[in-house]
């Protein structure tokens, strides 16, 4: 796992971006997001409804919700460079704490996910941020993430 400080520009399409996610949804069937999650559901409003299928159909788990078009940037024939938008699911309902355990599970979906979608570089802020201290977390992920995984730190 890495660390950069600071934010981050998405420019190849072997990446992805992880959104910190729980696993309840709404009387609609849409994801019930919380924090940074509901900026993604803003700028993508497909979002909630894309990923509360996913927890429908399997539960709590990692998955790539969706691809997002890189404006101005395009492969070799001509295609939209695209990155995935990956679920990070920390706890179980919206109004729990995040528990290390379900990141602990997450990571190594994540991973899973990573190998399957031959992704390079997947960048996320620190999971359960503001609920659990960062010295709790950071020996979890960094066992078991690899390079290809970002912490991205808010610069101080």
């Amino acid at each position: 796992m890495k660390t950069i400080q600071g934010g981050f520009i998405m420019t190849n399409s072997n990446s992805a971006i992880c959104v910190m996610t729980n696993g309840s949804t709404m009387e609609n069937g849409n994801a019930r997001l919380r924090g940074k999650a509901i900026e993604y559901a803003r700028k993508f409003p497909d979002v909630p409804e894309l990923l509360g299928k996913l927890i429908a159909e399997g539960g709590n788990h990692a998955y790539c919700i969706r691809e997002i078009g890189i404006p101005g940037s395009y492969k070799h024939d001509g295609a939209l460079m695209t990155y995935a938008l990956l679920s990070f699911p920390t706890k179980n309902d919206w109004q729990d704490k995040s528990d290390i355990d379900i990141i602990a599970q997450s990571c190594e979906e994540l991973t899973k996910l990573a190998d399957t979608h031959h992704l390079q570089n997947i960048y996320f802020p620190l999971p359960g941020y503001g609920e659990l201290e960062e010295a709790e977390v950071l020996p979890v992920i960094s066992s078991r993430l690899d390079d290809r995984f970002i912490l991205v730190q808010s610069a101080t």
